[in-house]
C-alpha cells in the first residue's frame, strides 16, 4: 500500500498533510521536520522508516534529507565549487547534497527525464 499522508500531533489534534505537500523531510534531533508551501509539521517518524514507506517518490540527499523527487528542478556547484546543491520547487533556499549522495541523485534525475 502507498502511503498518501504523514500524520502529526499539533496542540493535541491530529493533522494530517499529504505526502504531495511535502517538499522534502529533514532531521533535527531525534524528530523529522515534514517542510511544505504553508511550514512545517513534527513528526516522530524516523528519516530511515519515511525513505523506505517512500521509495521512489523521495530521495535521500544527505544524511538527514529527503527530498520529494519531482520538485528537484536543478543540481549545481555552490559558488566556490566546493559542494553540490539541488534548486527545489518550494523550498526557499537550495539544499546542499552530500558527496556520496550526488551519483545517486543525478541517476534519478536521468531516469526520472526518461520515464
Amino acid at each position: 500500500m502507498t502511503r498518501t499522508t504523514i500524520t502529526s500531533l499539533v496542540r493535541g489534534k491530529h493533522v494530517e498533510l499529504p505526502i504531495d505537500q511535502v517538499i522534502y523531510f529533514k532531521s533535527d534531533c531525534k524528530y523529522t521536520v515534514a517542510h511544505h508551501p504553508g511550514g512545517e509539521l513534527i513528526l516522530v517518524d524516523s528519516l530511515k522508516s519515511l525513505e523506505a514507506d517512500l521509495v521512489g517518490r523521495f530521495i535521500r540527499i544527505h544524511r538527514g534529507t529527503l527530498v520529494q523527487l519531482d520538485r528537484i528542478v536543478s543540481v549545481s556547484r555552490n559558488k566556490n565549487g566546493s559542494e553540490f546543491i539541488l534548486t527545489i520547487a518550494g523550498a526557499p533556499k537550495p539544499l546542499s547534497v552530500s558527496r556520496s549522495r550526488i551519483s545517486i541523485v543525478r541517476k534519478a534525475l536521468a531516469e526520472r527525464h526518461t520515464a
